[in-house]
């Protein structure tokens, strides 16, 4: 390395990931001559780390099963102007890697977090079920988000699959991360995403990493200076009513003794022509009034104000104040609804905010 030049590491957590990390390696010492490559085994059986060492990384060890083990480890141990993570698994391109450490080097980030779960993600993890190797204790407030998909009789036959991923659901879980440390974090994620070849399905997964994939990376990137207890947990079922496929995603946050947020994400989508469905489109096939609804959205919206404010009353509790004379309460802003278990609809208003627990209204057509 030239005399000033800035020391970049690149970093790889790798457990049984022998078919792939020599390409990985090589692959990253060609986009980055310049950079040194610690490969962090986690007590893998199957010679990763015989492997990297041939091809040329430095191979060190972390005996503590899990990868946020491994990553408080890899930053506390190693000394660099720039850190580089990458999974061995070569679902990152390398040919990203200079632009995304450039960004640090010359002062315009302070963190760059690359979107593997839109793009490239699908196509190039060719592994069979690999996203399945950790197992998740469910973290679940009611009994609607079983972690799966209900096809309910209906096939998905003529769905076309992302390549490499065509005997999986077409949604199933790519992020699986269950781990505790101690005064750090405790999370519980299972992320699902659209494993469909459209425009639609893949702005669906963009909106998913950017909504959750994200905040998780942030954690474990910065676990070292987490000076909150932080937990959270994304949890999601999805359901197949004739053409109409529908995901309901939920994250639980709660960082210190801030209040606990709630996000609820949904998707619609028609698996027949491959665009997004409206809520006012569902009604339409189901023949049921917009007007009809609207008068019970303001119903149920009305009472469930009501109670919140007794609530509020009794116990002091801050509350959120709902306005029912919010255009979000009509059925053409509706944007967050799913069809559930046997088409029954459901409309969900998520409320919170930094000073108020989250809230939810749930109105069942």
């Amino acid at each position: 390395m030239k005399k000033n030049q800035n020391k970049i590491a690149i970093l790889i957590p790798c457990y049984n990931e022998s078919l792939t990390i020599e390409k990985v390696i090589k692959d990253y010492k060609k986009a980055l001559p310049e950079a040194e490559i610690y490969v962090y085994d986690n007590n893998s059986t199957d010679h990763t780390d015989e492997i990297s060492k041939k091809a040329g990384a430095i191979v060190r060890y972390e005996y503590r099963q899990g990868k946020g083990n491994v990553i408080r480890s890899m930053f506390r141990d190693i000394d660099a102007d720039c850190y580089l993570m990458i999974d061995g698994d070569d679902t990152y391109p390398s040919e990203n890697a200079r632009e995304m450490c450039n960004y640090v080097l010359e002062g315009k980030a302070d963190m760059v977090v690359g979107d593997r779960l839109s793009s490239t993600y699908f196509t190039e993890n060719k592994r069979p079920f690999h996203n399945f190797g950790n197992k998740i204790v469910r973290f679940s407030i009611n009994k609607l988000f079983k972690n799966n998909i209900y096809t309910q009789g209906y096939s998905t036959a003529g769905v076309t699959k992302l390549e490499g991923q065509e005997e999986k659901d077409v949604i199933y879980s790519a992020y699986n991360v269950q781990e505790d440390i101690e005064n750090k974090y405790s999370v519980d994620l299972k992320i699902p995403v659209f494993n469909i070849q459209s425009e639609v399905a893949e702005e669906y997964n963009s909106t998913t990493q950017a909504i959750f994939a994200d905040k998780a990376s942030n954690i474990f990137m910065n676990v070292e200076n987490l000076k909150k207890y932080t937990i959270y947990n994304v949890e999601y079922v999805a359901y197949l009513n004739e053409n109409i496929l529908s995901l309901v995603i939920r994250s639980i946050l709660k960082e210190g003794n801030s209040a606990q947020r709630v996000i609820v994400q949904t998707y619609n989508y028609d698996i027949q022509t491959n665009k997004k469905v409206t809520l006012n489109e569902v009604l339409e096939k189901k023949n049921i009034k917009e007007k009809d609804v609207n008068k019970k959205i303001e119903r149920q919206v009305k009472e469930a104000s009501k109670q919140a404010e007794e609530i509020a009353e009794a116990t002091g509790q801050i509350v959120y104040k709902r306005d029912i004379n919010n255009a979000m309460y009509i059925t053409d802003n509706v944007s967050n609804f799913f069809i559930g278990k046997d088409g029954q609809i459901y409309i969900i208003y998520a409320y919170g905010n930094n000073n108020v627990t989250s809230e939810i209204d749930i109105i069942k057509l």
